[in-house]
């Protein structure tokens, strides 16, 4: 797994279809990524609601983008390039 010293999450998922780069450069699209992974939590979670608390805090498997009905992430179609 890459680490982004000043960007996270900063990642690739394993898709069914292939893989998705992951790279959420700030708050606002952080919040976009957890409504797309229908995870409300994930965005009020105080570990990561800045870019500087996800530096700090990198996301494991249980409380990442892969938990939920993203693990593994369906499809690559329809994610935005």
């Amino acid at each position: 797994m890459a680490i982004h010293l000043t960007i996270a999450p900063y990642e690739t998922l394993a898709a069914k279809d292939g893989h998705l780069a992951l790279c959420v450069g700030n708050d606002g699209q952080f919040v976009r990524l957890a409504a797309e992974f229908e995870d409300v939590e994930l965005a009020v979670d105080a570990r990561f609601t800045t870019n500087a608390h996800r530096v700090q805090n990198p996301m494991s498997s249980s409380t990442s983008s892969t938990r939920g009905t993203c693990a593994p992430t369906p499809s690559t179609h329809g994610w935005p390039a």
